[in-house]
């Protein structure tokens, strides 16, 4: 297994350098991801270690580097899990003793650990938001699946917020328990949204149009592939990018009822992940290896989605 520290990791101010160049060529690092370019500058890595075993580890303690850091499971379980409620995710996966049988959740489980409760006691003592990141995910699947269409921002976590006791105590933890948890401060600090996720992880996340039904042009998806049963695209941006996950398996077809797996590469990232349709949700989600698939990775999907 690989070990990255976030130490090795460049931020911000790194990236007018050598490094920058080789990775983003042509552009800059603040010109790919604009205005959420803190909130992003740990996602490249994250997705790559998903499909490699690797992890990450707290990369320092302070508000540059929080950012970054609480962005990344947002985005993963988000967009890689398929999850429209990623707090109702947590819970569950939570309850059943956090399963590592999927690559973002094994990710997850080792760079996080047991600290990304915090994230599920933020969301869910953070409701507005919660609300918010649930009607952004929403909107990135093949078919009309709403949960919970009919709910308020208010009411919206009402539904499973259980014993306040235990977000509390969560909170508490994060100046107890070491670096990951450490980390948690940041996200907990005072009763709303300190590290601006809200904004910024949103903004990252979709297009500004939310297109739902307005898939940007063909002839921006590169078909790197198609056999039977997958199909490898390549495409120029990361906003938005389940759009295109959905017009893959509409180039591709179905074979036997089953859609494609498709293997997803964005230019200056390169290699994202194999993705998975789900018929229930619409949605997809990342899976592993032939070999990991064998263990329905179609339930853990199901977490974070009220269907």
């Amino acid at each position: 297994m690989s070990n990255f520290s976030g130490e090795d990791l460049t931020f911000s101010a790194q990236f007018r350098g050598s490094e920058m160049r080789e990775q983003y060529p042509g552009m800059s690092y603040r010109d790919f991801w604009g205005d959420e370019y803190l909130w992003t500058a740990l996602l490249p890595m994250a997705w790559k270690l998903c499909s490699t075993s690797g992890r990450l580890k707290p990369p320092g303690e302070d508000f540059q580097r929080a950012v970054s850091w609480w962005s990344v499971p947002i985005h993963l379980l988000g967009l890689g899990m398929g999850w429209t409620n990623i707090a109702l995710g947590i819970q569950q996966w939570r309850q059943q003793k956090f399963p590592d049988d999927n690559p973002v959740l094994r990710f997850i489980k080792e760079s996080y650990g047991t600290s990304i409760e915090a994230l599920e006691a933020f969301l869910v003592t953070r409701d507005t938001f919660n609300y918010e990141i649930v009607e952004t995910l929403k909107l990135h699947g093949y078919q009309e699946f709403s949960p919970d269409d009919n709910l308020t921002a208010d009411q919206y976590y009402d539904l499973e917020l259980g014993d306040d006791k235990w977000y509390l105590e969560t909170a508490s933890r994060s100046y107890e328990f070491g670096p990951r948890w450490n980390m948690a401060k940041f996200l907990l600090s005072g009763d709303g949204d300190a590290l601006h996720l809200s904004m910024h992880t949103i903004n990252s996340l979709a297009f500004d149009e939310t297109p739902i039904h307005d898939i940007p042009e063909l002839d921006e998806i590169t078909i790197l592939f198609s056999t039977r049963d997958r199909i490898g695209i390549e495409i120029p941006a990361y906003k938005g990018f389940p759009y295109r996950l959905i017009e893959a398996m509409g180039i591709h077809g179905q074979e036997n009822d089953q859609p494609p797996i498709v293997s997803l590469f964005i230019k200056s990232l390169g290699y994202i992940g194999d993705f998975q349709h789900s018929p229930v949700t619409g949605r997809f989600f990342m899976v592993g290896s032939q070999e990991n698939r064998m263990v329905d990775p179609h339930r853990l999907h199901l977490l974070g989605n009220s269907v």
